[in-house]
């Protein structure tokens, strides 16, 4: 199973399970929030505005939370998320999910390397 659907299907068990926040909005406020049930990895569409990108990488940053950027596009991604229109970010708050999420990332990462 290639990297991206390994992290839709992670993300599809976080949508199911409640432990993800759908919008760049909703997911800064949750990473803001710094509660124990936060943002742990943030996955963001191939073609999210330049605004949101900066705004969640800023953010990100300085909160320290992942980043995944994905290959699918905001209409893909809402549709593989059960979101009725087009979804540029969402929020995995899930421990167990967001690391699984994360290694899968590394690992795509280093074979292409």
């Amino acid at each position: 199973m290639n990297s991206e659907r390994k992290i839709m299907s992670l993300a599809g068990i976080s949508r199911k399970a409640g432990k993800m926040t759908l919008g760049s909005e909703k997911t800064l406020e949750s990473i803001r929030s710094r509660k124990q049930n936060s943002v742990k990895v943030i996955l963001m569409a191939s073609d999210a505005s330049d605004n949101t990108r900066k705004k969640i990488n800023n953010c990100a940053g300085f909160y320290g939370v992942a980043v995944v950027n994905l290959e699918t596009d905001k209409a893909t991604f809402g549709q593989k998320m059960g979101v009725f229109g087009e979804l540029s970010v969402a929020g995995i708050s899930d421990s167990g999910l967001a690391s699984a999420i994360i290694n899968s990332d590394n690992n795509e990462k280093n074979e292409q390397a």
